[in-house]
């Protein structure tokens, strides 16, 4: 690099640099030299200032997705850059080169350390998709997944790759209804992607996996009573990606090459048999937005599929944000399967809003509940589906697997301390199952058993 003045380099240490370094990626360390020349050097070499202000603007308009207009100034486009020549004092053009050069390292020194330091998916392509989502973020992206004030920068939408624990409550899907995106047409792989996810949170086109991060939301809303009901723990896994040709890409990279994969799709798919044999796959996390659920902006979920697709979710019955809903073509084989009885929902239910491991204690409770019921004027008592429900509870001879599974949780981090899975709120919660009094059954028990600790 050119001598400068002692300004810091941002851009040549640490995971960064090391990235920046990495084969494939000379252009767009290139880039940011000439951003940190034009800043840092003697401002009285007009004509090497002129010749990194050009290399500077060709790097800009190869890898925007649309020509920038004169007519209609586009803020987003660094420096304004137009097809046209710019005109700009040599002050003003310096300064919006340091505001740009720290803004583009800020960002790409978070991303390096936070996200590609550990890359959940091919160690091969990393740096390639390090330099496709860092050119996404400073130059292409539309829908405001990371916004920027001066040289800072915030992300509304958290599309990023990374590996997450989660939970699959069954839903009634199966293998055979989860099908791969087929590209259909010219219209962008992304909208047709979110088209299909847009379907599944409304429940009318299921054909992907949904689980959920949250596992006390989805504990007290979609367990079933009738017969046994099955759930899988899902430990680090990669997400936040899109899969084709037998490569994943994060979901920046994908934006920022999708026209040309598309193309590709196209040009060597001739029949529909091989378009599915094309097929995209993909896992995305769909909970993360800044401003929650409902708004207009795309920083929430309603506005971002209005935004991509026009389309609105039903926001009465929508959960995706509260779930922690990630829905996927595809899931790892590798989890921890439970099938969990009504009475032993009872126990896990208790235990989770407790935050307790040990359910030991539980049947104590029900011991001193029953010896005392006489002191316990509860006339639902004696509702006879509540008297069933407590036997079939004291004759559980093993309830190791609900204190695994609550030890599993809290060590994954989903314990009650959200905002989200307040105690009172969760057991308010209308189950998705033809048992709409399944958490008011419980309520009832609770009560029960909670006499039985007061009885102590």
């Amino acid at each position: 690099m050119e001598k400068t003045y002692s300004f810091n380099a941002m851009h040549t240490e640490g995971e960064f640099g090391e990235l920046l370094s990495a084969e494939g990626n000379e252009e767009l360390k290139e880039f940011l030299e000439n951003l940190f020349w034009i800043y840092a050097s003697d401002r009285k070499d007009a004509f090497r200032l002129g010749q990194k202000a050009w290399r500077v603007k060709a790097y800009i308009l190869k890898h925007l997705h649309s020509e920038p207009n004169k007519d209609q100034p586009d803020e987003q486009v660094p420096f304004g850059f137009t097809l046209d020549e710019n005109t700009e004092s040599t002050a003003l053009f310096r300064l919006k080169a340091y505001i740009y050069y720290t803004r583009f390292c800020n960002l790409g020194i978070f991303l390096a350390e936070n996200y590609y330091k550990s890359f959940p998916f091919s160690e091969e392509h990393k740096a390639d998709d390090f330099r496709l989502a860092l050119n996404y973020f400073m130059l292409n992206d539309r829908m405001g997944q990371c916004v920027h004030t001066g040289v800072a920068y915030k992300f509304n939408i958290d599309f990023l790759p990374r590996k997450e624990s989660f939970y699959r409550f069954y839903d009634g899907i199966e293998d055979h209804m989860v099908q791969k995106l087929t590209v259909q047409g010219n219209k962008e792989v992304f909208s047709q992607i979110m088209e299909r996810i847009l379907g599944q949170i409304k429940g009318t086109d299921l054909r992907l996996y949904s689980v959920g991060k949250n596992f006390g939301q989805c504990l007290f809303k979609y367990f079933d009573p009738d017969g046994d009901w099955t759930f899988r723990i899902y430990e680090d896994v990669p997400i936040n990606y899109i899969e084709c040709n037998g490569r994943r890409y994060s979901i920046p990279a994908f934006l920022q090459i999708q026209e040309t994969i598309q193309k590709m799709i196209q040009e060597t798919s001739h029949s529909e048999k091989e378009k599915e044999e094309k097929g995209i796959d993909f896992v995305i996390d769909m909970s993360l937005f800044g401003k929650g659920r409902d708004g207009e902006e795309t920083s929430s979920l309603n506005g971002f599929f209005k935004s991509i697709i026009k389309g609105e979710i039903p926001r009465e019955t929508v959960a995706t944000i509260s779930d922690g809903e990630i829905v996927a073509t595809q899931l790892p084989n590798c989890m921890e399967e439970y099938k969990i009885s009504l009475p032993e929902s009872i126990f896990l239910k208790k235990a989770y809003l407790d935050g307790a491991k040990d359910c030991v204690t539980y049947r104590v409770d029900l011991d001193r509940a029953e010896a005392d019921k006489a002191k316990m004027a509860f006339p639902f008592w004696w509702a006879e589906e509540d008297v069933k429900l407590i036997r079939e509870m004291k004759e559980l001879e093993n309830l190791s697997q609900i204190e695994k599974i609550m030890e599993k949780v809290n060590k994954l981090g989903n314990g009650i301390s959200s905002e989200k899975n307040r105690p009172q709120d969760l057991v308010g919660l209308t189950p998705y199952c033809n048992k709409k009094d399944a958490n008011t059954q419980f309520q009832r028990i609770k009560k029960y058993m909670e006499e039985g600790e007061n009885c102590k």
